[in-house]
């Protein structure tokens, strides 16, 4: 063939191409959304080639692939004019199969780039054909090619030279820094790129100046320069059958000088000199077994120390969990440069840079990860340290002790001395100031300490459950009726509320319901072929009780009140570490780099929340009162929730309940609903007022009558001298009651919250409850016995008698009987062998979360049903339940400790527990009490309506005889006094047992009643009573009201 007709055929050939290209680059097509080397693009249908559509345009480009030398590189024939970010040139590095560059993960590292795909690059430089100008520039190659097409000829791009050299893109000139160093060889880079562990290429075709920039490092060279300077071999181009510089002697090797050793490489000979040893390298290591990475002269590159073949040697820096170490076997003997730990897919770490209290990796997983929450008491120096000027001494973590591998260079941590706690199966060391305590015991035989527990991490086969149990948590299952979609229909999200029978899910009452569009900007992406329509009531609800994917869907479509969206934060290509790995990258607004998943029936979705920590949850995990992204963001900006102090959540309806779930009681104890010991202002004058008065009036009245002149020596008179000192007493220990309860609530004050666990098991607590119940049955039975006493008297119609000894000693028995039964009444339900009857439940300690609050005997046996499983008694003795919680946990340390709720411990004015209902274990004895009670002012009541009808009668039949007209005078004067007396008790009783028997029988709830009723109802006629039968009392009274009258 003759060279015109090869020229001829060559213009020809040259012509087509043009042609194609500029049709091509024209063309407008129908598209589809493809997959191309894991991106989502826009192709054209029905082409031979492979035509591109640009993304948010209607223009189209080519691609196709050209050689240079032995690389196949990637050539476009047009940039896409809206494309900020570069987004044509993602898929490319998959297309062109170009090996060469890092892995596509260390672009995430670098934070100036816009995009992690490269760029594709229209040169200033016009060749024969412009098209052929534009050039794929990977993100992690620093150079870019100029092609002429036809005539292959490559031009490299100069970065940071002040000259742009792209049309379309400044990145030639992106990230540059004025500080520029110059290399000997006249080169010239970034003083950031010198000595940074990656070698760079200055330029392609000329290896002269391969790593030139790793060089000269922290005063010691490596490689050699030659011919004046000019030339630089670097390490890896060395050979051992070469003399210095010259690459064709045939004279002495470098290998057979002195004191120089060799290694192999692919079957090559090459040296190992110090200027040579620890050099960095890119993908192949100077030698096959990595002995040039060993025994480093530059201390600067050691990171470890170990044994390799039997002999202490060191380890440089790019041997040891970096991209260039999977190239390299294991050195060490004990294999301690390969204890590398992936902590997400942004960075790799070796295992003694974690818990280090450095932040080595970008997104701080190396110092957030389990490991790190416990630690050991003592600390040791690491093998492994990037900082070689300082020793790296810190505390480990407990999961490293005796695990078998020597993570102290003195082998500290495998000594067995470390201090432990526990024994057996629940021996474990110790951490930081951490003081022993039980463990949980789960079924399998492990255990779970105190700390985790209930931490809504299943770690135990049925902790989770046993917890919810004994929290009795709210049920978050707000999951919604989805029907699938697929690429031309929307999925449909139905609430239960809007289907129209459970065998018809498609149908759902239109008229009831609306559907809407659940479309957000942030989750919307290039290619996305699923879409979802939200069929919701018609109405705007409160979403302040819905959860998880219900949430979701309402707040994020509009229909929540007082509720916004959650899904804030946008899903970008690096979201979601260590998940997703068939992800697929799209483009976001046309603004960022994002991924989607592919279903099944190959439709795209993004469908989870992006936690701060770019953790995904799926929607039905946001929302829900768990941390699942660990933490708490898929939680913080829900307004259904209560967040504790101990961060725990809770559902709003747990707030101010009246019931303790937070482990640190901040849902009962915050600025809403503080509980006090008297809550409000009016209760504590009132307490301390009539306090104060019972007091000071009931001691004057019984000092009056035990100390005063009696003036009658008769039966009757001292009868009621008797009683009323009684009564005064029983008056007396309400008032000191009520004294004590004012001093204890102003001491504790608002604090009171906090520490009423505390107080309502306190013996304090128990013992002016009994006090204060003493002196109310005292003085009942007291009034009982009088007017019993006194409707004899006046019945009898007798003349008055003097006392004998006959009566001291039944005055005396009916005094000790009344004593006896009211402490009887009160300290019965303390007693150790009536706990079964009487205590209401045990109360923990606040760190041991399962739980939380008292818990009933009821609520133990749902505990052990879950725990044990099925079990046949549901009511149990405390001594049983005692035991089997015990079962439930070690006892190394002394056990759970618990306190019992007794009696008086219902409710903090510590009162007898007089409102019961059917499941209250004392029920019975309660009831029997105030049948008791209104059994007395039923017998007061009839006495003195007797004693007036007596009266009464007896005065019409001696209304002539003048001395017993005067006797029944002061009888009726006294009688007036006594009814007053009674009267004032009928109306406290009265209306207190019929709120007690309402309460029995569950027509209302009366709990809380017990601050009025033990505060102002019960106690005050303890102020009144000495005022109304007392003489003295009532004088002073009555004339320091006169001289007020008088003054005022």
């Amino acid at each position: 063939m003759t060279k015109g007709v090869l020229g001829e055929m060559i213009r020809v050939l040259r012509l087509c191409f043009l042609l194609q290209l500029l049709l091509d680059r024209g063309t407008t097509c129908a598209t589809e959304v493809i997959e191309f080397y894991n991106f989502l693009q826009l192709a054209c249908k029905n082409t031979s080639s492979l035509v591109m559509k640009c993304p948010f345009s209607s223009e189209t480009y080519f691609l196709r692939t050209t050689y240079l030398g032995r690389l196949r590189q990637v050539i476009v024939n047009g940039t896409c004019s809206n494309d900020p970010i570069s987004y044509q040139a993602c898929g490319l590095r998959g297309y062109s199969d170009f090996l060469n560059f890092r892995k596509a993960t260390d672009s995430f590292y670098q934070e100036e780039r816009r995009t992690f795909c490269g760029f594709v690059c229209e040169t200033m430089k016009q060749g024969m054909l412009a098209p052929g100008n534009i050039w794929y520039i990977p993100n992690s190659g620093k150079f870019g090619m100029n092609s002429d097409t036809m005539n292959i000829k490559a031009t490299w791009l100069e970065f940071c030279d002040g000259t742009e050299d792209c049309k379309n893109t400044e990145i030639d000139e992106e990230g540059c820094f004025d500080d520029m160093y110059t290399m000997r060889t006249g080169g010239e880079l970034e003083a950031s790129k010198i000595c940074d562990g990656d070698c760079e290429r200055v330029t392609f075709f000329d290896n002269s100046d391969y790593c030139e920039d790793e060089a000269y490092c922290n005063g010691f060279t490596y490689g050699i320069y030659c011919d004046a300077d000019t030339r630089y071999i670097s390490p890896m181009d060395m050979r051992c059958n070469q003399l210095s510089c010259d690459e064709e002697s045939t004279g002495v090797s470098l290998c057979d000088q002195e004191n120089v050793t060799a290694c192999t490489r692919g079957g090559l000979v090459v040296p190992l000199l110090n200027s040579t040893r620890c050099f960095t390298f890119s993908d192949t290591p100077m030698c096959d077994n990595g002995l040039d990475q060993t025994n480093c002269s530059d201390p600067s590159r050691v990171v470890l120390s170990c044994e390799i073949n039997g002999y202490i040697s060191t380890v440089s820096r790019t041997a040891v969990c970096t991209k260039q170490s999977r190239f390299l076997p294991q050195l060490c003997d004990n294999g301690l440069d390969k204890l590398c730990v992936e902590t997400s897919i942004f960075c790799l770490v070796h295992k003694h840079q974690l818990c280090d209290g450095r932040v080595d990796c970008p997104d701080k997983t190396d110092e957030l990860g389990a490991p790190c929450l416990k630690r050991t008491v003592y600390t040791c120096t690491r093998p492994f340290s990037l900082d070689t000027s300082s020793i790296n001494v810190v505390n480990f973590p407990l999961v490293w002790v005796n695990d078998g591998v020597e993570d102290c260079q003195g082998s500290e941590d495998e000594n067995e001395q470390w201090p432990t706690c526990g024994t057996g199966i629940t021996m474990r060391y110790r951490g930081i100031e951490e003081m022993c305590s039980e463990v949980y015991l789960c079924a399998s035989g492990s255990f779970v300490e105190l700390p985790s527990l209930c931490d809504k991490v299943e770690t135990c086969g049925n902790e989770i459950r046993v917890c919810q149990i004994s929290s009795n948590t709210v049920s978050t299952s707000n999951r919604v009726v989805a029907i699938e979609g697929s690429i031309t229909t929307p999925k449909v999200v139905i609430f239960p509320s809007c289907l129209d029978g459970l065998m018809e899910i498609e149908r759902f009452q239109n008229s009831l319901c609306r559907r809407v569009p659940f479309k957000l900007k942030n989750y919307e992406f290039l290619g996305k072929t699923s879409s979802t329509e939200v069929a919701a009531p018609g109405r705007r609800l409160s979403c302040d009780y819905m959860f998880g994917e219900a949430y979701v869907y309402l707040s994020c479509t509009g229909q929540c009140i007082n509720s916004s969206c959650p899904l804030t934060k946008p899903v970008q290509h690096s979201s979601c570490a260590n998940q997703f790995p068939g992800r697929i990258y799209s483009l976001r607004n046309n603004a960022d780099i994002t991924f989607a998943v592919r279903s099944r029936d190959h439709l795209y979705h993004n469908d989870f929340f992006v936690c701060d920590n770019s953790n995904c949850v799926p929607f039905e995990h946001v929302c829900n009162l768990v941390d699942n992204c660990g933490d708490g963001s898929d939680e913080r900006q829900c307004t259904n929730n209560f967040l504790c102090v101990s961060q725990d959540y809770l559902a709003l309806s747990q707030k101010c309940d009246g019931s303790i779930d937070c482990p640190d009681t901040s849902d009962e104890c915050n600025d809403e609903c503080g509980r006090q010991i008297i809550n409000t202002i009016y209760l504590k004058i009132t307490a301390a007022v009539i306090g104060i008065l019972a007091m000071a009036l009931n001691f004057v009245a019984m000092s009056q009558s035990l100390f005063g002149k009696w003036e009658s020596k008769h039966v009757n008179s001292v009868t009621n001298k008797v009683f009323i000192v009684l009564i005064g007493l029983g008056d007396l220990l309400t008032g000191v009651y009520l004294v004590i309860l004012s001093g204890l609530d102003i001491y504790y004050g608002e604090t009171f919250c906090i520490f009423q666990i505390e107080w309502l098991t306190s013996k304090v607590c128990s013992l002016i409850g009994v006090g204060n119940t003493i002196g109310s049955q005292i003085s009942l039975f007291s009034m009982t016995a009088l007017s019993i006493i006194r409707y004899r008297s006046i019945n009898s119609f007798t003349a008055p008698r003097n006392v004998s000894c006959r009566f001291w000693v039944k005055i005396s028995l009916i005094c000790t009987l009344i004593f006896l039964a009211s402490v009887t009444i009160a300290v019965l339900p303390l007693l150790p062998v009536m706990e079964d009857f009487f205590v209401n439940g045990l109360v923990y300690d606040q760190h041991i979360r399962l739980f939380v609050g008292s818990k009933s005997k009821i609520a133990h046996f749902s505990i052990f049903q879950e725990y044990f499983g099925r079990m046949n008694k549901k009511v149990l003795k405390w001594s049983v339940i005692n035991e089997l919680v015990d079962a439930m946990f070690s006892r190394d340390h002394g056990g759970i400790r618990r306190h019992p709720l007794r009696f008086y411990g219902n409710d903090p004015v510590c009162l007898f527990k007089y409102f019961v209902t059917n499941e209250d274990p004392q029920r019975v004895f309660v009831w029997s009490v105030l049948l008791l009670n209104f059994i007395c002012i039923f017998t007061i009541t009839c006495s003195y309506v007797l004693i007036n009808l007596i009266t009464v009668s007896s005065s019409n039949l001696v209304a002539d005889d003048r001395s017993k007209k005067c006797l029944r005078k002061q009888h009726r004067k006294m009688q007036r006094k006594i009814a007053k007396l009674i009267t004032t008790d009928l109306v406290c009783w009265c209306p207190f047992l019929a709120i007690c028997i309402l309460h029995s029988f569950e027509v209302l709830d009366a709990t809380p009643m017990y601050s009025y009723f033990s505060i102002l109802v019960l106690p005050i006629n303890s102020a009144i009573n000495p005022v109304l039968y007392n003489e003295i009392v009532n004088s002073s009274i009555h004339e320091a009201v006169k001289k007020i009258k008088k003054n005022f």
